[in-house]
């Protein structure tokens, strides 16, 4: 095979830079597109005349030099040579722009503003006269993202830093963009060393020397003084260049040296990621790579392991995705790769004080000439604190707490800065911001805009040795108790949320010592968990809590009742009602002889009890707590008070269940009045009370407003629990309802499917709530006479709560009410008559004469006696049914003039 000129080499390279098309550059040129193709595929070895070449040149935005370099390919003069022996009009036309500094300066401004914005080039030689000592590194790993980053914004700015923390690959990632996006600068690329800043003049002044800028022949004669000020001034002109300030960690520095005027770009790397506003700089934070690049990276180092091997997916994770610790980890495997496996580099890492690993201290030759140790590299920031210093004082204190906390995972701002509220001597808040700016600056902390702060995992085992953070562990500990109990109360579940790694990292750490301040963490632990709905983990918790304190040698029974209370909500929502009573009133056993029965944290356990007493049927003696935890409240507290608003809640949840539903919406109305009042428009009670309010509408046949409750319900859930909480799961249910009763049965489907694979992950199959869906399915498929499908559905609720304390309440009811009609459907009247008759008696022993329910449960023995031609019958249930269905729905609702219906045709038969 022929192999490609010295020309086609050229041509291609400069066309590929560019993007065009070969058509497309036709245009440009005036050019035949033929031409220019032969051009490319090598079929023209060397173009005869120069002139088409100069077009070419032109169109592609080459200078001098480059324009150069494709004549002598071609065996053509240079530039220079063409325009001494130009002999007519023609050709002197065509060279004069070449015979110009604008031109030159219009072709660069060109090139620059052709960068691709969109993809990452292939790396390309760099212009004459560039300084860069680093070479290109095979190694290196995605981090595409950043790199079209830093182009778009240098289309755009003059000054971009990319910051973080040692070891995060700031200098690898400037290398790569030099060796990529280089070749669109035409004045060159020169590579600064700030790390000394008293060597910064020496740096400046060797890019004017020989073999780079090559600024006049006696340059090398001049003082140093004087070669700086030749190339500052050079870097003045407009010519695009571009100019990398390495490890520049001071401010003044930086002001110092940057051009004042000119064309040049600055790409700073530094530890700092916050600059002053004032010089304009706009910052990159650099984070760690994402594992597909981490395992990649382990794999270039070593390439004898394939990609998929797990080993180095575990390897990454252990070492937080750190692209330093990832290279010398890779170095070292690829060293023992004859007497060591991943797994077995694995185990190392596991077993050993991971910043001890000899692999993290010496991994041969550096890409970047930086420091092969990682504990090092971390000690270049440390030890920049300076003990004498105030501000480094706490700065190194706010740096102890921040290792205190779970490796690697973001900490709210107030939390971090909350931890010092139990140190000596305590800092002002302005002195806790200057600490927290230190570190920052000095890349020990990485900040996102989402105000939180992270410690990476290796740092902080850095951190952990070089300072004793023992003592800090308590006030830490403190802190993030007093938190999140202060969020518990509130149910600010979104501020729980980022919470929870550390309050289960810190927990886990503070168990083994069983003492009281292990305790309260956990018990904070378990009732925000119980929040989340994560109830198997919160009763772990809080198992734990109650054993501490009942071996402490002083009794605490305030605390062991607290332990009671979580426990029995906690047993609650995991449907063990009998549990959770006896912990509930274990927990009252002990209030309210200590507290008082006047005391808030005895009206909580009023109200506790007497929700959970609802949940069982049992109304009369739910009303008498609910009624006493609402009287202690509102007296204690008023009507603006999150817990009043509880309170009135559950009374109308109580009403609800006793089927007096206008009554139920004025109490639940003024709860949903005061929590919008107290916690805006988002908040999780607000669903609350929205769920209850779209039940209502929904029994009251308003459909319309109930979808719109429901709905509104379920953005709120969504937002704050995501999309796989069980609280997401009944609002989609209530949603699912509304539908079927609609007769939209297909949504109504999906929404009750999306419910039931949230609660089987979350609750389990035993849960009420997932039988109460089950139930939910069963009616939907009876709806659309799909009998056969719809009777393992039934089936499987009812089986689910038989034998169950919480078998004998009116949901119970319901669900055989509900079968009952399947039944009745089929034809198959005895079975439909014992499901009725079972559900009957429920609701009899446990709700008031002329509750809805019950007009329910006689208008469907009506109809089963109906169906059986037994209209005497069928008439003494329908009157029994018809004026309950009057007071409590009204004239028009659907169950009034369903029997108004059925006894005219009864009594025309």
């Amino acid at each position: 095979m022929r192999q490609p000129s010295p020309f086609t080499d050229v041509v291609n390279r400069y066309v590929r830079r560019s993007y065009y098309s070969a058509g497309q550059l036709a245009m440009r040129t005036g050019l035949p597109k033929e031409t220019i193709v032969n051009w490319l595929e090598g079929k023209v070895r060397k173009p005869q005349q120069w002139h088409g070449l100069i077009k070419l040149a032109a169109a592609l935005y080459l200078n001098e030099a480059e324009t150069d370099e494709l004549l002598a390919s071609a065996r053509h003069p240079s530039i220079a040579a063409l325009l001494a022996r130009a002999d007519n009009d023609t050709d002197r036309a065509l060279l004069a722009p070449w015979n110009s500094a604008e031109h030159q300066l219009q072709a660069a401004l060109r090139l620059l503003a052709h960068m691709p914005l969109d993809r990452v080039p292939e790396p390309a030689a760099l212009p004459p006269g560039s300084r860069m000592p680093l070479h290109r590194n095979p190694l290196f790993v995605g981090r595409n993202d950043d790199l079209r980053t830093l182009a778009e914004w240098f289309n755009q700015r003059e000054v971009v830093a990319i910051s973080g923390m040692g070891g995060i690959g700031k200098t690898q990632l400037a290398n790569a963009f030099v060796h990529r996006y280089g070749q669109f600068f035409a004045g060159g690329v020169f590579w600064l060393s700030f790390a000394d800043p008293a060597d910064v003049p020496n740096e400046v002044a060797a890019c004017g020397g020989v073999g780079f800028m090559d600024l006049r022949p006696d340059f090398a004669d001049l003082k140093l003084e004087q070669q700086v000020q030749a190339v500052r001034a050079a870097w003045q002109s407009q010519l695009p260049r571009l100019l990398i300030f390495n490890n520049c960690e001071d401010e003044e520095l930086f002001a110092a040296w940057r051009p004042t005027t000119g064309g040049c770009r600055v790409l700073v790397t530094s530890r700092r990621t916050a600059w002053d506003r004032a010089l304009d700089v706009q910052v990159l934070p650099l984070h760690v790579l994402q594992r597909a690049d981490s395992i990649q990276l382990l794999s270039r180092c070593h390439p004898d392991h394939i990609l998929d091997d797990p080993a180095l997916d575990a390897i990454a994770a252990e070492l937080g995705d750190l692209p330093l610790a990832l290279h010398l980890a890779g170095t070292y495997l690829d060293r023992y790769r004859h007497a060591l496996t991943p797994a077995e580099y694995l185990a190392e890492l596991r077993n050993a004080k991971l910043i001890n690993h000899r692999s993290l201290h010496d991994g041969g030759i550096s890409p970047t000439r930086h420091e092969q140790h990682v504990g090092r590299t971390f000690a270049m920031s440390f030890e920049r604190l300076n003990p004498a210093s105030t501000t480094d004082q706490h700065a190194t204190t706010l740096l102890a707490c921040a290792a205190v906390f779970a490796h690697g995972e973001s900490i709210p701002r107030d939390l971090l800065l909350a931890t010092m509220n139990d140190l000596e001597p305590q800092p002002t808040a302005t002195e806790r911001e200057d600490a927290l700016a230190r570190l920052l600056e000095l890349g020990l902390l990485e900040t996102n805009s989402q105000n939180t702060f992270r410690m990476h995992r290796l740092l902080a085992a850095f951190v952990e040795q070089r300072l004793v953070v023992t003592a800090i562990q308590h006030a830490v500990e403190q802190a993030v108790t007093r938190t999140a109990n202060q969020h518990n109360e509130q149910g600010d579940v979104p501020a729980i949320i980022p919470m929870l790694r550390h309050m289960r990292h810190l927990a886990d750490q503070a168990l083994p010592r069983g003492d009281v301040s292990a305790a309260a963490l956990c018990v904070a632990l378990g009732y925000s968990l119980w929040l989340l709905g994560r109830y198997d983990q919160a009763q772990m918790y809080l198992e734990h809590a109650l054993d501490i304190y009942q071996q402490q040698s002083e009794p605490r029974p305030l605390d062991v009742a607290g332990c009671y209370n979580l426990l029995g909500l906690s047993h609650q929502l995991q449907s063990h009602m009998r549990e959770a009573q006896q912990f509930f009133e274990s927990a009252l056993a002990i209030w309210e002889p200590e507290l008082g029965p006047n005391h808030e944290t005895t009206s909580t356990e009023y109200n506790n009890l007497g929700y959970l007493l609802l949940l069982l049927g049992d109304y009369p003696l739910a009303q008498d707590y609910l009624r006493r935890g609402l009287r202690v409240r509102q007296h204690l507290y008023g009507l603006r008070d999150h817990g009043t608003a509880r309170c009135i809640h559950n009374m109308g949840f109580l009403l609800f269940r006793r089927g007096r539903y206008r009554s139920s919406e004025r109490y639940v109305r003024l709860a949903l009045h005061i929590r919008e009042q107290l916690f805006g428009a988002n908040h999780s009670t607000i669903a609350m009370s929205l769920t209850l309010l779209g039940a209502t509408s929904l029994l009251l046949a308003d459909y319309h407003c109930a979808e719109q409750y429901h709905q509104r319900a379920l953005t709120i859930r969504e937002t704050i629990y995501g999309d796989s909480h069980h609280d997401t799961a009944e609002s989609l249910y209530n949603l699912g309802q509304v539908r079927r009763t609609t007769g939209d049965f297909e949504q109504a489907r999906r929404y009750l499917d999306a419910a039931l694979a949230i609660n089987l992950s979350t609750l389990g199959e035993q849960n009420r709530e997932t039988l109460f869906v089950w139930c939910e399915i069963g009616r939907l498929l009876r709806d659309e006479r799909r009998y056969g499908e719809a009777e393992p559905y039934f089936e499987r609720s009812l089986a689910g709560l038989r034998g169950k304390p919480a078998f004998h309440t009116p949901d119970t009811a319901t669900m055989l009410d509900d079968f009952g009609t399947l039944r009745l459907r089929q034809a198959q009247y005895a079975e439909a008559c014992v499901l009725f008759q079972q559900a009957l008696d429920i609701r009899q022993s446990l709700l008031d004469a002329d509750h809805p329910d019950l007009a329910y449960s006689y208008y469907h023995l009506g109809m089963l006696h109906a169906k059986q031609g037994n209209c005497a019958i069928a008439q003494q249930f329908f009157a029994q049914a018809l004026p309950i269905s009057r007071r409590r729905f009204g004239a028009h609702h659907p169950l009034t003039r369903a029997m108004r219906s059925a006894r005219t045709i009864i009594a025309l038969a």
